[in-house]
């Protein structure tokens, strides 16, 4: 086990050594996903037990749909 957490660590520091990393944005992206789990934590627990895996698939077959429809950024 620390050989697993000690190889994700110096992979994970690598690209930044290397200069590949933006910080603001690496930064951006870990705040948006520490609240959206926790958001999606708050409303998961009202919603009943059968409705949890046809609202996953439905969200998730939308968000999908939208990146494949999406315009291609030149």
């Amino acid at each position: 086990m620390a050989v697993k957490i000690l190889i994700g660590g110096v992979t994970g520091l690598l690209p930044y050594g290397l200069g590949n990393v933006d910080l603001p944005l690496a930064a951006c992206l870990l705040g948006g996903s520490i609240r959206a789990a926790l958001a999606g934590s708050f409303r998961g627990i009202g919603v009943p037990a059968p409705w949890l895996p046809p609202s996953r698939c439905t969200i998730r077959l939308a968000t999908d749909t939208r990146m494949l429809l999406a315009p291609a950024i030149p």
